[in-house]
């Protein structure tokens, strides 16, 4: 199906909009003093001045040579029995293709670690599955610099449209070759000459009954709402994996600095841990020749406890938002007791509802709040995504379900934004949905863009906490 939602690329001061946001979504919230927002990221504390190279890791046991992948993966074990202060990489290009790599979570691993910095002295690193990059788990105080990261899958092709016989063909590029395998995400209106998305209305997600005609050619009753002639970009992945992942309840104090990202089959930076994060001088961009940087995301924040710093990056060319901070709402499916009650939003992750957490739950109809309760007990279902929620205080009389319940204190506080550029991307400059944070416009150049299908009012929304700016 195609959206039809409203686009435009709007500049602005967005300290105005940031107050205009906080008087709409929270009546009595005030506006904070910049200068009281000072997130916290706790920098390596190191117990050792152990320092480690990875060319001290080229062959096994027996004198074999080591994949790159087993290569990092001993280095990193090293650092970790040696509570080493440092990895250095020796400049060059890494390529991750050792089969084990499918089997493991990521192509990277950085877990249970602490007080480290890792510096890619500028190195490339080449991911080849569709599995997150490098993946942070477990790990504190860990600062990540100086390299650039890169997929050798084709994450998009690009094609015109055609009316042939009263359907619509989607004619690809000789330059991008296809089968009949090709599998079609979303398609987009592009600007095929200047490799740039066009901020115009209009994208069909998931088309379906898609089926090769000709060389190069595909056609499906959903390429139906696509002009003749008109050039699009079909995205093969969209949120398959993340170039950099840092997830878990003890994932903290994480910072990436320098680094730039040419391509992934997904987010840029996703961050869903628990405290203490930053972006500094980080890069998102297209190679030449190139339709696409990251397939979604450029950077992409959800409910964490807040502590978050992005900083002199410039994100453009990526399939999505370029900051997206968020918590997300949480559906009423069952009242179980007068102190339980189970919460779903599907299949997600078990970190929205936490023991210890505050509560806030709200009516669906218009956000307004019923109760605040502390979260006592919590069980989490990876099957259906359930999570039944016990609380220390009665459960308000009239919570209904449908009603909606959000983890207050995984709502990303203390937030500071500054010295970025985002542009040429689709979708959102910024999605704010998260309070208590501060956007500094001083040498700012923001392009918004609203290409998808984001068009939902406050009231009617649960992706998050604010207004969508």
């Amino acid at each position: 199906m195609r959206s039809s939602s409203s686009t435009g690329a709007i500049t602005f001061s967005f300290i105005a909009a940031l107050i205009l946001s906080a008087s709409i979504a929270f009546p009595q919230a005030t506006v904070p003093d910049p200068a009281t927002i000072a997130p916290v990221i706790n920098p390596p504390n190191p117990q050792t001045n152990i320092v480690l190279s990875l060319a001290d890791f080229t062959t096994d046991e027996n004198g074999q040579p080591l994949s790159t992948y087993q290569r990092f993966k001993r280095a990193l074990d090293a650092c970790r029995q040696q509570n080493a202060e440092k990895l250095v990489i020796p400049t060059g290009t890494y390529i991750f293709d050792d089969p084990q790599i499918l089997q493991a979570n990521a192509h990277l691993g950085i877990y249970s670690l602490s007080d480290l910095i890792i510096d890619g002295q500028g190195s490339q690193f080449v991911f080849h599955f569709p599995k997150h990059g490098i993946d942070v788990e477990d790990t504190r105080r860990v600062i990540i610099r100086n390299l650039a990261i890169d997929t050798d899958l084709r994450l998009a092709s690009l094609g015109v449209a055609h009316k042939v016989n009263g359907k619509t063909n989607i004619v690809f590029l000789n330059s991008y070759p296809v089968s009949a395998g090709t599998p079609f995400r979303i398609i987009s209106p592009y600007d095929i000459t200047n490799l740039k998305w066009k901020a115009i209305p209009g994208e069909i997600f998931d088309p379906q009954n898609v089926s090769m005609v000709s060389a190069q050619t595909f056609t499906s009753p959903d390429f139906s709402s696509l002009f003749e002639g008109e050039e699009v970009i079909v995205r093969h992945y969209v949120y398959e994996a993340q170039a950099v992942s840092i997830y878990g309840k003890t994932a903290a104090d994480i910072a990436c600095e320098n680094i730039t990202i040419y391509g992934f089959p997904g987010v840029g930076f996703s961050v869903q841990g628990q405290r203490g994060f930053r972006l500094s001088g980080c890069k998102i961009m297209q190679k030449a020749g190139r339709p696409i940087s990251a397939a979604a995301d450029g950077s992409h924040f959800v409910n964490t406890h807040g502590d978050i710093l992005v900083e002199d990056c410039d994100f453009s060319g990526q399939g999505d938002d370029s900051l997206n901070i968020t918590s997300l709402w949480l559906h009423v499916t069952q009242v179980v007791n007068s102190k339980t009650l189970v919460l779903s939003r599907g299949p997600y992750n078990d970190l929205l509802v936490q023991q210890g957490s505050q509560l806030k739950l709200a009516k669906a109809s218009n956000l307004s709040e019923l109760a605040r309760l502390n979260v006592t007990a919590v069980s989490y279902n990876p099957t259906t995504g359930n999570f039944t929620v016990t609380v220390d205080q009665n459960l308000p009389a009239n919570l209904a379900v449908g009603d909606l319940a959000i983890d207050l204190s995984q709502s990303n506080p203390r937030f500071l934004i500054r010295r970025n550029y985002f542009h040429n991307h689709r979708s959102n400059g910024m999605l704010i949905q998260s309070p208590n944070g501060v956007c500094r416009t001083t040498g700012w150049k923001i392009r918004l863009w609203t290409v998808s299908t984001y068009s939902q009012r406050l009231s009617s929304s649960t992706k998050g906490r604010g207004l969508k700016l």
